[in-house]
């Protein structure tokens, strides 16, 4: 009989414990995606920026359109290539400052819903990452 006690107070402690141990195991992937994803973003978001820097605006900046669009489409590439599509990522960049200082400024916003559905509302989100990298070319404008 008090055989019988025992395995039902095993039971019971790993009722108790089971949720216990799901959660920390459930939270410890989730972080673990949430870091692979913050490190992708920052390495997309840095590359894809220096390599947008290094094209010529031109002069009179005829060509500066050139200069965002290599940028976004760096930046995507990388991010895309390290954790999947992102149909629903945004790049913004801008050219800020002036000569001899321009910069070529750099935003990646990519939505974040973490890899379990329980709580998705909770811990939605956006991540994002922004970078200011200096521009290459520093002609004057006029």
């Amino acid at each position: 009989m008090r055989r019988t006690v025992l395995r039902g107070a095993n039971a019971v402690e790993f009722a108790i414990l089971l949720p216990v141990f799901v959660l920390l195991v459930g939270g410890s992937i989730d972080l673990s995606w949430l870091m692979v994803q913050r490190g992708a973003m920052r390495t997309a978001v840095n590359r894809g920026c220096r390599v947008g820097s290094l094209v010529d605006p031109g002069l009179k900046e005829v060509t500066v359109a050139a200069v965002h669009a290599r940028a976004r489409t760096e930046i995507l590439s990388l991010y895309e290539n390290s954790v999947g599509a992102c149909p629903k990522c945004t790049v913004d960049t801008r050219v800020v400052g002036a000569i001899p200082n321009r910069a070529l400024h750099c935003n990646l916003v990519a939505p974040w819903n973490g890899l379990a559905p329980v709580m998705s509302d909770i811990r939605s989100g956006d991540l994002s990452d922004e970078v200011v990298v200096r521009l290459e070319f520093q002609r004057d404008p006029a």
